[in-house]
């Protein structure tokens, strides 16, 4: 007999909706460190108790949040093949770029500086690991490995400490644009990678 997925209880999804909506209004007013259950519960209009039946505290919506944005991005790198991402970065880009469009407001709290998020190191860990995959097929050369991972890491880290910056700033670069840039640099860098 198979296991059939059952759908959720809309009542829960719209429970949990209204929650994590008032986490993020809360976050847009306040500082996260001064944001209380009761003040959750107040703005999502619903009770303690009810933001208890879902969540053991602030601290596990911010967690949902950032590992629900790591996998959009997954989702979006897991449609291009392995060796496609290498020949398709600018569509990749561009995809990058709309989940972070259709998520600024989540986005903008994430990746704050003050914002106790985890959100830089787990994405610079998940770009990194997707670069150094793709490299490592792309040039298979077991003496380059060091280099490969080298690379991985130098790319992954400044491309996310450059989106950073730009949710730190006053975003008069539009997002697109600062994706194109970023494209640019690191497709030349890469270029330089593997010419040698």
């Amino acid at each position: 007999m198979s296991a059939t997925k059952r759908k959720p209880d809309r009542r829960v999804v719209k429970t949990k909706n209204a929650i994590r909506r008032a986490f993020i209004k809360l976050l847009l007013e306040k500082d996260y460190n001064k944001i209380t259950v009761k003040d959750l519960a107040a703005t999502a209009d619903v009770d303690r108790k009810t933001v208890y039946n879902y969540y053991r505290g602030i601290y596990e919506i911010r967690d949902e949040l950032e590992n629900e944005f790591v996998q959009m991005v997954n989702k979006v790198v897991s449609t291009f093949k392995s060796q496609d991402i290498y020949s398709h970065t600018k569509q990749l880009f561009e995809a990058i770029t709309d989940v972070l469009n259709q998520n600024l407001e989540v986005c903008g709290y994430l990746f704050q500086r003050n914002a106790n998020s985890q959100i830089v190191l787990k994405t610079i860990y998940f770009v990194k690991d997707r670069i150094y995959d793709v490299l490592n097929r792309n040039f298979p050369d077991p003496t380059e490995r060091k280099r490969i991972k080298m690379v991985s890491e130098f790319v992954s880290a400044g491309m996310i400490v450059v989106y950073q910056d730009w949710f730190n700033s006053d975003r008069s670069t539009s997002l697109e644009d600062l994706s194109q840039e970023l494209y640019s640099l690191i497709m030349k860098g890469l270029s330089a990678f593997t010419q040698e």
